[in-house]
């Protein structure tokens, strides 16, 4: 906006898509210096989309729009129709082996899991592939063009399995996406909802699935305030939680051969004591280790790093 090399006096028409995701991210400043660049509000038409106005987006609406009116195409609904909607309530220590069981139980032509954090993205992805599914990850420290590279191999059918953070759940169009789970009941109640539309797209049907584990649950009430609605309750039965074949041995070969992101399973410190409470969390240099240099590894490098991970394990099994 203040570089100069556009100039915005000369334009007559502002679109801004997932309009309260821009200002979150802290575009708003920016998008203001535009609005105040281009024609007059008069002599301008601007557009606002997003699948939720806040109290901000009304207010630029009313501060930099001539005589804006809002126009709600959802008729007050919030969720799609053609969603089936599913809760399964799941101790933390067992949502990986649901996970396995609903992928096996469903076998989905694709699949876009959410995590609440970085760490339980990359976690998860690996779980996943110590058991034997083809997967990626996203999250916010990946570079842009990985992160295309990786929704192509989903749209194209390259790739059946992705986990994400929320930093997939706006703008990821996938026209054929069989079932998004959330492994994480989302913090914020309006996520809920983006993920959740990003299957049944174009009027096609889809299934959503949600684990309320004693860490997140308390996000449930919201969400079902929000959409106005409960989302309906089934219980898991023994035969639908699988044995995670992938064990911790796999995940801390592929977290050493990262060295990005320090994730400690949760049996290490009460079964072998390996980590201590000080070292848990924190990088090579800080636990007193010597691989300083090793350790800063981009995440691009770690998503690779998942099958040798997993040949090293398959190896060890075999001696």
């Amino acid at each position: 906006a203040s570089s100069g090399k556009i100039r915005f006096g000369e334009f007559a028409i502002i679109v801004i898509d997932e309009a309260d995701r821009m200002f979150d991210m802290g575009f708003f400043p920016d998008i203001k210096r535009i609005m105040k660049k281009m024609v007059t509000p008069t002599e301008r038409i601007s557009m606002l989309f997003s699948a939720t106005l806040d109290t901000k987006v009304k207010n630029l609406a009313w501060e930099y729009m001539n005589d804006p009116v809002e126009v709600n195409v959802s008729g007050g609904q919030v969720t799609v129709d053609k969603i089936k909607q599913v809760l399964y309530h799941v101790g933390t220590n067992e949502k990986i082996n649901l996970l396995l069981g609903i992928l096996k139980k469903q076998n989905p032509q694709n699949a876009l899991i959410f995590t609440n954090t970085k760490q339980e993205a990359v976690k998860v992805a690996a779980r996943l592939a110590g058991n034997s599914y083809e997967c990626s990850y996203i999250i916010g420290d990946l570079p842009q063009n990985k992160r295309t590279k990786i929704i192509e191999n989903i749209k194209s059918g390259n790739l059946r399995y992705l986990v994400a953070t929320d930093v997939a759940a706006r703008g990821l169009h996938i026209n054929d996406l069989d079932l998004v789970i959330n492994y994480d009941i989302p913090e914020d109640f309006e996520n809920y909802v983006h993920r959740i539309g990003r299957t049944a797209r174009a009027g096609k049907a889809g299934m959503s699935v949600t684990f309320a584990c004693e860490k997140f649950v308390y996000g449930l009430e919201a969400i079902e305030a929000y959409i106005k609605m409960k989302i309906p309750v089934e219980w898991a039965g023994d035969e639908m939680f699988v044995e995670d074949m992938s064990k911790d041995e796999f995940i801390r070969n592929y977290l050493r051969e990262s060295k990005q992101i320090r994730i400690v399973s949760e049996h290490d410190d009460k079964k072998t004591g390996k980590f201590s409470k000080e070292r848990k969390g924190k990088p090579a240099a800080a636990a007193g280790r010597s691989d300083k240099k090793d350790y800063k590894k981009t995440p691009e490098k770690i998503e690779n790093k998942i099958p040798r991970a997993k040949k090293s394990f398959d190896d060890k099994k075999q001696k």
